[in-house]
Parts: C-alpha cells; structure tokens; sequence
C-alpha cells in the first residue's frame, strides 16, 4: 500500500495513517482472497482501501466495493491499475478508487476525480513566466517555499506551480512537502546554477523602443548599459536605456518617438521584456536578466563588466 499512500501525500498532500483492517478475517473468501485491506483515516473521515491483488472487471470492482462496504459501514476506495473506461464508470456512480500515479477519486474526503497527465516534453528554453521564477530564485537564496515565491513576485500559483515542475523536470530545483507548503531546494552558489540553466536561458527583451524622455519613462527600471553602468565601472550611454513589461508598456503613456528624431539625451530607449524586469522583488532588474540582455551585443566593454560583477569569467 505504499505506493497509495505516498501518492496521496505527494501528489494530493493528503496524510493518510492506516492499520489493518479487523474486518477482512471475516470476510467470504472471494472477497479475502481479491484484495488487501487497510483501515484509513485522513482528516477525521474513515475509509477501507481495497488493494485489489490482479487484473479485474469493471462488476468486480463494483461487487468489492458494494460488499465491503456493507459488511465494514464505511466507504470503500478501490487502489488498482483501473483503465481510464473503468475509472469513468466509477466516478458516475461514486465509488471511490485511487490509481496509483494517475488519479484519485475520494469523494469523502472532499476531492474530485483528479488525473495525472503524462508531461509535455521540455523545450528548449524556459517559457518567460518560467525564467521569471528562476531568475527570482537565483536573486533570492533566502525564499524557501513556493509562497515566499508568490509574494516575492507577484507571479500567481497556478503559474509558480508549473514553473517550478518544469525547473524540477530539468533538474534546476528539487521539490518537496511540509504539509500543503511546497519547499524548494536549489544550489544558492548564484554562478552554479546559472551555469546549470544556461543552456535554457532566453533573452528577456522582445521589442525595442524610443521614446521622449519624460516623468513618465523616469518611472521605469535602468536597464541595459545604464543599468550595468550603475553596478559597475562601465560609462552610461548618452541615451538611457530602460525596460518594462508588455502589459506595464500598454498602460503607460509614452511619447513614442523615431531613432533621431531628438537628441540622444533627449531620447529614452525601452526595452520591452517578455516577464517583469523587477520580478525578482527588488527596485533594479536582476544581474541574470541583464546579463542576459547583454550578452548576445558580444561588446567587450560589456563582457568584461558583466564577469566582474559575477565575480567569474561566466559570459562570453
């Protein structure tokens, strides 16, 4: 029964504490002989699981279930390879199963046929809400859980969840339970683990624009040279150089404006990136987005302030 209990606790973070259950000696033979049989309790509801032993038909399932349940007078979950026909069958007449690594079906304990699907294959690079976690998790060795994530990015759950099963799947991070919390585990060395994300990593700006220098643009992050001007001895463009997200561009007013149609200091060149630029929770853009915002101009100047600032010849 370990496998069904395990995926209840790390699939659903269900505790489940189980004995054997008395009943079962006294059961008619068939019914002793086709399965196992477990007293369950989670979260003050009783429940009997039936390890069913071989390969049964969809009546036999129903049979066990209808005369445990008579005999014990509580509901009797079904744990078995069930094809995804007979699980359907089940879940219309309430009768509830667990299959191991699949799906679990325990209307007494409050949850709905929940299936586990196969996973996509991974891409190449990080989708931007993924890279967006990471780049926080690298920022940021002091988060432990998924809702120090949260509230350190703003990102929702949904989007946290399946960020860090996609960092996971990679290797990037390890994921583990205390109760409903998920913690995360990382190498905090910042250099080793983007090193192990490098191959994965994207540019995180989409788009470029110019626009007048204004109150406005003031408002947005340094990023770019400027940004790498104020965290290093490199000297800052004549034109400043910020970024904003795509939905922090659409409600912002800006003065768009053509390459030269003002002076350089005149002009604000924007960035426009494909996750926030402050994601990470502070009040600049992270060092690994704007490192990787940097890197593909393979200006030497630039390289070479980027690895003092990594402390490590990291970008070539």
């Amino acid at each position: 029964m370990s496998s069904f209990k395990s995926y209840l606790k790390d699939e659903l973070g269900l505790s489940i504490t189980s004995r054997k259950w008395r009943g079962a000696d006294s059961l008619p033979l068939f019914l002793s002989k086709v399965a196992s049989y477990l007293l369950c309790s989670c979260n003050g509801a009783k429940f009997i699981a039936a390890e069913v032993k071989q390969e049964a038909s969809l009546p036999e399932l129903k049979r066990i279930a209808s005369q445990v349940s008579a005999r014990s007078g509580m509901q009797v979950a079904i744990v078995a390879q069930i094809d995804a026909r007979q699980r359907k069958a089940l879940v219309s007449q309430r009768i509830p199963f667990v299959v191991p690594d699949r799906q679990a079906f325990l209307p007494m304990l409050g949850f709905a046929a929940t299936a586990k699907q196969d996973p996509a294959p991974l891409t190449k690079t990080l989708a931007p809400s993924t890279q967006a976690v990471l780049v926080a998790l690298i920022a940021n060795p002091a988060i432990r859980s998924s809702e120090d994530l949260m509230r350190t990015t703003g990102i929702p759950a949904s989007s946290v969840s399946r960020a860090l099963e996609d960092l996971a799947r990679r290797g990037l991070v390890e994921k583990s339970k205390e109760g409903r919390e998920v913690i995360i585990d990382r190498d905090v060395n910042k250099n080793a683990l983007v090193k192990s994300a490098k191959g994965c990593l994207r540019m995180p700006v989409v788009r470029i624009i110019y626009a007048r220098k204004n109150a406005q643009t003031s408002l947005l992050p340094l990023a770019g040279e400027s940004a790498l001007a104020s965290r290093s001895m490199l000297a800052p463009p004549k034109m400043e150089q910020r970024a904003a997200s795509r939905n922090a561009f659409i409600t912002r007013s800006l003065d768009e404006v053509q390459l030269g149609e003002l002076l350089d200091t005149e002009t604000v060149e924007i960035q426009i990136w494909s996750y926030n630029p402050l994601v990470a929770g502070g009040s600049t853009v992270d060092d690994v987005s704007l490192a990787l915002s940097l890197v593909q101009d393979e200006d030497e100047r630039v390289i070479s302030q980027l690895n003092t600032l990594f402390e490590e010849e990291l970008w070539q």
